[in-house]
């Protein structure tokens, strides 16, 4: 009777084995997943901060190239003007 008592107990705490072990296993494949998950996002995200960057130099670049624009307008418009006073100082000597 002991004999049985004990085999009972050792199956029993061998099905537990046998049930952590599933367990284990299941926990590992996910844990699996769960990794390659993560490095897919780390790209995703590494992709992200590259094009936010590149976004945001293109939008520099553009601010720039507005601000020149509006510097060579400015410009012209200045030049216009000074050429307008000296044709304004030379008709003054001329008089």
């Amino acid at each position: 009777m002991l004999a049985e008592t004990l085999l009972a107990e050792r199956q029993h705490y061998e099905s537990k084995v046998n049930y952590f072990k599933v367990e284990l296993q299941k926990n590992e494949e996910e844990i699996e997943k769960s990794e390659i998950r993560l490095g897919i996002l780390n790209d995703v995200n590494a992709r992200l901060e590259e094009s936010t960057a590149k976004l945001i130099i293109e939008h520099d670049i553009q601010s720039l190239k507005d601000e020149i624009t509006k510097l060579q307008t400015t410009l012209t418009q200045n030049i216009g003007n000074l050429k307008a006073f000296e044709r304004i100082v030379d008709e003054l000597y001329n008089i």
